[in-house]
């Protein structure tokens, strides 16, 4: 059981409270985060490289030269991969790299890092956030009387206002997301993680 401060909506801390997402020891729990973050990069992996092999090389459909009596070894083509401007061998295509986890993995994966997070004194919760006008000022400001001025920030919430969306997307390294649809690798690039008790209430229920 990690003890988390609260902070206000000015960002100043009001108290603390108890938080555990994860009952219990969970067997393998290094495990089922390790796979968890392999998916998601694995699902952010374009997989668009594309080779030409030697069927998809322009030309080289004439024989070269007679099968037998020239004394040169025995050639189909000039589009093999062993000539110049021939294809290539073994080459690599567009492929999808996703995957998928089950769902149930995946949310425990998300509450091991935030309990993580939580005993490593990373985590807040923030009570309610003051009403943003929109301006990149305000979250700059609350993230500075905090002391998270210039740090990887997660701001999870349990509904996002399309003003706090606009304020915070000019900041560097800030990323502003709803609690239910956060993940593992989300929360393990971030430095530091703000939760709104809301979401927390929500997402336990």
């Amino acid at each position: 059981m990690a003890d988390v401060k609260v902070v206000n909506a000015q960002g100043r801390e009001s108290g603390s409270t108890e938080l555990k997402l994860v009952s219990g020891a969970v067997r393998g729990a290094e495990h089922i985060v390790y796979e968890a973050v392999k998916m998601y990069q694995a699902n952010r992996r374009l997989g668009s490289v594309h080779k030409k092999n030697r069927s998809a090389v322009a030309g080289g459909r004439r024989k070269p030269w007679k099968q037998k009596g020239t004394g040169r070894a025995r050639q189909g083509t000039t589009r093999a991969p062993q000539w110049r401007g021939g294809g290539r061998a073994f080459a690599p295509t567009e492929r999808d790299y996703s995957y998928r986890i089950p769902r149930k993995m995946r949310q425990l994966a998300t509450k091991l890092v935030l309990d993580s997070k939580a005993e490593e004194g990373a985590l807040r919760v923030v009570e309610s956030f003051p009403d943003f006008t929109g301006k990149t000022k305000e979250v700059a400001t609350f993230l500075r009387g905090m002391g998270w001025e210039g740090q990887r920030v997660l701001i999870l919430l349990d509904r996002v206002p399309a003003s706090l969306l606009r304020a915070a997307k000019n900041i560097p390294g800030v990323v502003v997301g709803r609690y239910a649809e956060t993940n593992a690798h989300q929360v393990i690039y971030a430095q530091r993680v703000l939760v709104e008790r809301a979401a927390l209430v929500s997402g336990q229920e």
